[in-house]
């Protein structure tokens, strides 16, 4: 069963605002927020603002001239936009549902909010769990409000939360998809780990299956094992998926559900089909069509009519495409005739109804008798459902313009949304001009054939799955599919670059809500280009600017593979393409470091491929891999040497972006080289920088500079002896990393939460920390980052049972597993415990020891020799415990000089030398602050009361 999850939010005081009010609904200026009975209605910001201005001048006639300048003051628009968002406002409002009449357009002039409104002030506080912060979900918004319904919805709620795996079947158009949204919402506060949507009408192929609902989920799971690494994630958490048009894969939807849900007990599934899928556990709900009248009916009245669900919708939809019509006596009998012919299905209706304003209702009931009469030979009784849709489409298309049958058919090229521009631009390269194709996607869409979301800052626009698949069997057959295949791969590689670009001015969540949409049509336009109609040039070409984008999706995996295919596309033509080779290869070279892959810097074949760089830019990426490289294997000075390199470069450049990318990675080579108070610098110059973000093409694997920044300073504060700072810091940069990608959350974890916690010896903040570096790792296939919380997990065991005297069992089951022999993670593990794996003495050479753990592994090698006990053991020891305390010193480090202070204190006590000890110790913690709470500072305060 679905469990609702306890509230433990404190919830906030109710503000008062001013408050207009127009049927069930209330509006809110000075929030921003339009309400339907108490809940929240979603509408994007343009939308709002002409709703705004409409209720603010009610009565009056506000000009077209007068919106535009009020919702886009600074930007040239057509009036096509302005169509588009009142459309968006009508709907939302339901204008014209039970006689209810809000918004109306004075032909030529604009439009008036005709509703009567009303004022006051009230106490607010959102009631829908959509708003919610708690509620995790990616479900769609609702475009149109659903009609007739209600009482199916209530019944399917309970049937889905007693059937853990409910398919709604039904033919095409009869709302199976509006249906299951509508149950998906409902349940949205009763599932503890969120509802998540599956589109699958994009996907082409049963193989990607799995990884679609990996997607949805934001999900990165393998490309040889996708659906159990699906079960992995899936098999503790309580979700719903919706699974969306599911019919053209059925096969393999049965089997991964069948799968997933035999070894997760908490997931429930809600599916949408054509047809039953046929799964294991599977129920059927068979969803009808709306009510329509009976046949014989043909005197029926207005007011019986509405009563019909069939009937109110295609009113509902009428007034959206022409304000004037209006349900009376004398055409009841008609519109009731037209729903019989359209069978009550919903996406035939809405067809239809777009339409009124073209024919009317008098010569649209005749043109629909005539098409369905011809489609099914003469016999009515012949057409069934599917074919009644597919009769309401083939009149649909015939009725367009030409111009408009040309951009339905070319729209289908897309699998997900698109904007105008771009839709207008493959409009246009069928030899119409931009006003025309304009026009043309601008008249699609009054005819309801181009759904239209307005929710977000970016207007988008799709063809219904029904819709796109008629439309592309139309596009199939024509004989210039070649190069309609080949535009659609051109405009996604320009939206790449546009991305791109869009770095450096957005925050993540902002580019990623712009961009994120187009994944789909990357996808399919890689597929084109590298299959044998395609063009590998381009393929490589978009491979290049698309691999940024995966990795902002995480989709480490995949994009690994695309990006080795292009690059081995590439090296085979020659010398040819060296940015691309280039850039190609700093790509992987990233994605390889994540999936814990092995890879080596080959310096001879990248200076020869730097050599035959065009561009400095690209230059740039091949040092900030190497800078990262030789920090991963410890080799701090080559990074600092290196990230030095990268400076100059920038310089050379002169571009600032390239400049604070170079800071940056000074930033990291000067702290882990350990020159901290120089890292201080670079870090929070580069914090104080004022861009958004740097480019893409500097920086491929993108984690915000306010997050890597912190990092590098939370480390510094805790090692100058600042733990309690620096504890604040990790939280703050933690709360950052959050909103930023999971590769930010890693590396804060792995980087500074985890050690920090375990270097001032909080058990239960470390736990905390550790499990989620685990989780988030694992969630999005980041090795590397997970060798780092295994590692980690360890420490933590060890910690807990020492106090038990089970190390040497924990040590035995440890030395069968492999461990770093070199490298940050290892310096990081000698400096948490050394204990979690067999120490080795090698890996420390006492006469080259250098960098940010150099203190500590020093002091860890000197005690390492007191255990060993040879007859010369504690000059050796007492050798290296104080050129611990000089180093540490030059790097102002007071944690390792403290920490080496109470080596040689017990090593000088053990001597009869407590006066020494005392004042070593002493002198040492006096230093301190703050922290005294720690780990370290306790054990401090132990010894001295031991030596005084």
């Amino acid at each position: 069963m679905l469990n609702a999850p306890s509230s433990t939010g404190v919830a906030k005081p109710a503000e008062k605002s001013a408050l207009l009010r127009f049927g069930q609904f209330q509006l809110i200026p000075s929030q921003r927020l339009l309400l339907e009975s108490g809940k929240p209605v979603k509408l994007g910001s343009r939308a709002f603002e002409i709703l705004n201005l409409l209720v603010e001048k009610a009565g009056q006639v506000v000009t077209k001239e007068e919106l535009i300048a009020r919702v886009w003051p600074t930007t040239v628009v057509e009036e096509a936009n302005l169509r588009v968002h009142v459309a968006a406002v009508r709907r939302a409002l339901g204008d014209g549902q039970r006689g209810n009449r809000y918004i109306v357009n004075t032909a030529g002039r604009g439009y008036s909010f005709v509703g009567p409104v009303t004022s006051d002030t009230e106490a607010l506080v959102p009631a829908d769990p959509l708003v919610s912060a708690a509620v995790k979900h990616n479900l769609p918004s609702a475009l149109t409000r659903m009609v007739g319904r209600a009482a199916e919805v209530e019944n399917l709620v309970r049937l889905a939360q007693s059937q853990r795996f409910l398919t709604l079947a039904g033919p095409a158009g009869v709302g199976k998809s509006t249906l299951a949204l509508a149950v998906a919402r409902q349940l949205l506060t009763q599932i503890h780990d969120g509802t998540y949507f599956v589109d699958l009408g994009a996907v082409s192929s049963t193989s990607l299956v799995p990884s679609a609902f990996a997607t949805a989920l934001g999900l990165a799971v393998s490309a040889s094992a996708p659906l159990s690494d699906l079960v992995s994630y899936l098999k503790s958490k309580s979700l719903l998926l919706v699974l969306d048009n599911c019919e053209h894969l059925v096969g393999a939807v049965a089997s991964a559900t069948e799968t997933i849900l035999r070894q997760c007990p908490d997931l429930h599934i809600l599916a949408t089909s054509r047809e039953p899928l046929g799964a294991a556990g599977e129920w059927i709900y068979r969803v009808s069509p709306l009510a329509v009248p009976e046949e014989d009916d043909t005197q029926i009245r207005a007011e019986s009519a509405q009563q019909y669900s069939a009937v109110e919708l295609f009113v509902e939809r009428a007034i959206i495409s022409d304000h004037r019509f209006e349900l009376t006596d004398a055409n009841a009998a008609i519109v009731a005739h037209i729903c019989r012919c359209l069978d009550g299905l919903p996406l035939a209706i809405e067809l239809a109804a777009a339409r009124v304003d073209l024919h009317g209702v008098q010569e649209l009931a005749a043109r629909l008798d005539d098409q369905v009469s011809r489609f099914a030979s003469g016999r009515r009784t012949a057409a069934s459902r599917h074919q009644t849709l597919r009769a309401t489409l083939d009149w649909s298309y015939e009725v367009l313009t030409e111009h408009e049958r040309t951009a339905l058919r070319l729209l289908a090229v897309f699998h997900g949304a698109f904007t105008m521009e771009s839709a207008s631009g493959l409009v246009a390269q069928r030899q119409l001009t931009t006003e025309e194709a304009d026009l043309a996607v601008m008249g699609l869409a009054d005819k309801s054939l181009i759904t239209t979301d307005v929710s977000g800052t970016t207007v988008r626009h799709r063809l219904l799955h029904t819709t796109r698949s008629y439309a592309f069997e139309k596009l199939a057959r024509t004989h210039d599919l070649g190069s309609i295949f080949r535009w659609h791969a051109e405009q996604v590689l320009k939206l790449m670059r546009q991305a791109e670009l869009g770095w450096e001015r957005m925050a993540r969540s902002e580019w990623i809500g712009n961009y994120a949409y187009a994944i789909d049509d990357v996808r399919a336009a890689l597929d084109w280009a590298f299959s044998t109609d395609g063009d590998a040039s381009l393929g490589s070409a978009l491979t290049a600017v698309s691999v940024p984008f995966g990795f902002q999706l995480a989709l480490v995996e995949e994009f690994s593979a695309r990006a080795q295919y292009a690059l081995d596309w590439v090296t085979a033509r020659g010398a040819a393409q060296p940015d691309m080779e280039m850039r190609l290869r700093g790509a992987l070279s990233a994605l390889s470091q994540n999936m814990r892959r092995p890879r080596q810097l080959d310096d001879a074949m990248e200076s020869q491929l730097a050599e035959r760089v065009r561009s400095p830019k690209q230059q740039m990426n091949p040092l900030l891999q190497k800078t990262i490289y030789q920090i991963e294997v410890a080799d701090y000075s080559g990074a600092l040497h290196t990230a030095e390199k990268l400076s100059v470069l920038a310089r050379h450049i002169a571009d600032p972006l390239a400049l604070l990318m170079a800071d940056r990675v000074s930033a990291q080579a000067q702290h882990f080289c350990g020159n901290h108070a120089t890292a201080r610098i670079y870090a929070e110059r580069v914090l104080d920088h004022p861009a958004k973000g740097i480019p893409l093409a500097y920086m491929p694997v993108q984690v915000d500079r306010q997050v890597s920044m912190r990092i590098v300073l939370a480390r510094i504060l805790w090692l100058e002896g600042h733990a309690e700072q620096s504890l604040a810091l990790v939280k703050e940069t933690l709360e950052l990393a959050s909103a930023d990608s999971p590769f930010a959350q890693c590396q804060a974890l792995a980087l500074a939460a985890c050690p920090i916690a375990l270097w001032c010896g909080e058990q239960e903040r470390a736990q905390e920390h550790v499990t989620a570096l685990m989780r988030e790792s694992g969630r999005y296939r980041l090795d590397f980052w997970r060798s780092y919380g295994e590692w980690f997990q360890r420490a933590v065991d060890l910690e807990c049972v020492t106090s038990m005297g089970l190390e040497t069992e924990v040590r035995r089951r440890e030395n069968a597993l492999s461990r770093p022999s070199s490298g940050l993670l290892l310096d990081t593990m000698l400096t948490i415990h050394p204990a979690v794996m067999v120490f080795d003495p090698a890996v420390i050479d006492g006469t080259k020891t250098s960098g940010w753990s150099a203190p500590e592994k020093l002091r860890v090698l000197g005690q390492h020799i007191l255990e060993g006990a040879p007859p010369e053991a504690s000059a050796r020891a007492e050798m290296f415990f104080l050129r611990a305390i000089e180093t540490a010193e030059q790097q102002n480090a007071l944690a390792w000089n403290l920490r080496a202070c109470m080596s040689l204190g017990k090593l000088w006590s053990q001597e009869d030398r407590k006066r020494d000890a005392f004042g070593l110790l002493n002198g040492a913690y006096r230093r301190f602050s703050e922290g005294f709470e720690t780990k370290d500072m306790r054990q401090a305060v132990a010894l001295l009361d031991r030596f005084a």
